[in-house]
């Protein structure tokens, strides 16, 4: 199955070789089993370790939960992974903003602590409605 999909090995180094041991590029994919209700990952072929830079790992941390929406039978659509970001975009300003709270604070500086404490109250604020799916129905072959 994984030969007629194209996944596994390419013999690239797209972003240059990580160690000695790398053995380059992989093509992978990520999908839902609906009876079984997992999520599975197909690397083609036995795999020690995997990096990424930033980027993909985002992309794939992405899809990994948008398949695990699909495998509890929720819908996954364009939607979802524009939750997905919108999400990822909020903790990262949280996270900004804390950080900027935690060295305003580290400097002994109270006037600029209380400013530094709103922005992060408010950045947190963002976005505190819980996401909802809508269930999905197994295809003819039940996936």
């Amino acid at each position: 199955m994984s030969d007629e999909r194209n996944l596994g090995e390419t013999g690239q180094f797209p972003q240059g070789q990580y160690t000695k041991d790398d053995e380059g590029e992989i093509r992978l994919a990520v999908g839902a089993g609906l009876a079984c209700k997992k999520v599975i990952i197909d690397f083609g072929h036995p795999v020690a370790w995997l990096a990424m830079d930033p980027d993909q790992a985002d992309a794939l941390s992405d899809n990994i939960r948008a398949q695990a929406v699909r495998a509890r039978g929720g819908a996954v659509t364009g939607d979802t992974f524009t939750m997905l970001a919108r999400v990822r975009e909020r903790m990262m300003r949280a996270e900004g903003a804390l950080s900027d709270l935690i060295a305003v604070l580290s400097h002994g500086c109270p006037a600029d602590a209380l400013g530094a404490l709103k922005a992060a109250q408010k950045t947190l604020a963002l976005g505190t409605q819980p996401a909802t799916f809508e269930k999905q129905e197994s295809g003819p072959d039940g996936e």
